[in-house]
């Protein structure tokens, strides 16, 4: 699958700005300084018809033309990289236990729970997913969001440096940008006097995204901490709109993507996708109107029908060639 290169009739959604041509990548596409409409990132992938975190839901993502998807990464007890988000296996399948205590083969003997395995969820006949195997179900079709998950064995560091080597082979550097936390949460920085970002080795990372979340420190100083690594854009949490509301307006975040998330009412400042799905305008429009132009939702499909309503059907469209 291709981004065709024809021209863009839409404006950028920044008012009174135009998009001369389409892009030939997605990658371009996130890289590029305006975007014919916000981005859409499923989290946890497409999951209505097939597990959460999941190749199937990757190939299902790129069935409906979702643009990108978020997935969460964790180490085995071998130190194997699986996707999946959470560290006991109870939820989403039919084992216990914790994942760092078991070895990838012992993950794999178990069978997913269909959906994000709520209650009642029936059995699949599919194992948990690799990271090898979700890249490779992605290609050059879907942007990932990657998010790092760490655990009593598995510290931050260790995650990513082995997910960077992973997405290294896979040739996947172009098209994975990663999500680094920030260590302030509410009123305290977590640990250390250092942002998370300045601990890692960032020398292949080609996009990455840090998360600010909410604070009673100014949105500038936030993004004083980050000046010297030149993210591609930013992952903002909102708590309070008004925190993010004087900051927005900062030149540092000019050509930066700007990634809020809907999927829950605390990390989206109460407009979420339960908001969005009864009035998607008061949800995920106001988002937009905050100046989100890459929005995360487990509601992909209805996210895409609200674009298409509020700023016409995507004229720069991914399609399938014969490579």
């Amino acid at each position: 699958m291709k981004w065709i290169p024809v021209l863009c009739a839409m404006a950028a959604i920044t008012p009174g700005a135009v998009a001369q041509s389409c892009p030939s990548s997605l990658s371009e596409a996130f890289r590029a300084p305006e975007l014919e409409r916000p981005m859409i990132v499923a989290h946890r992938a497409c999951h209505d018809e097939a597990p959460e975190n999941t190749a199937m839901a990757v190939r299902d993502c790129i069935r409906i033309g979702v643009e990108a998807i978020e997935i969460d990464v964790r180490l085995t007890a071998d130190d194997q990289l699986i996707v999946f988000h959470d560290s006991t296996l109870g939820r989403m399948t039919d084992g216990y236990g914790y994942t760092f205590e078991h070895s990838l083969e012992e993950i794999r003997s178990h069978r997913l729970r269909e959906g994000s395995g709520e209650p009642g969820a029936a059995l699949t006949g599919l194992p948990v997913s690799t990271l090898a195997e979700v890249l490779a179900a992605a290609g050059d079709d879907l942007l990932i969001n990657l998010e790092i998950k760490t655990d009593s064995l598995h510290g931050f560091t260790d995650v990513f440096n082995a997910a960077v080597a992973a997405v290294r082979e896979a040739g996947a550097l172009n098209t994975v940008f990663f999500k680094i936390p920030d260590n302030i949460v509410g009123r305290d920085r977590r640990s250390g006097s250092e942002p998370m970002i300045s601990r890692l080795d960032l020398t292949d990372v080609q996009m990455h995204m840090p998360i600010i979340w909410y604070s009673d420190r100014p949105f500038s100083q936030r993004l004083d901490e980050f000046d010297a690594y030149q993210p591609v854009g930013f992952e903002v949490v909102i708590d309070d709109p008004q925190n993010w509301i004087e900051g927005r307006t900062d030149e540092r975040l000019a050509g930066k993507r700007i990634m809020m998330v809907a999927v829950q009412p605390r990390w989206s400042g109460g407009y979420s996708d339960t908001v969005s799905m009864v009035d998607p305008a008061e949800g995920w429009g106001r988002l937009i109107d905050l100046g989100a132009d890459v929005i995360m939702t487990g509601r992909p499909l209805r996210l895409q029908s609200y674009l298409d309503a509020r700023f016409g059907p995507k004229t720069c469209m991914p399609g399938h060639s014969d490579e």
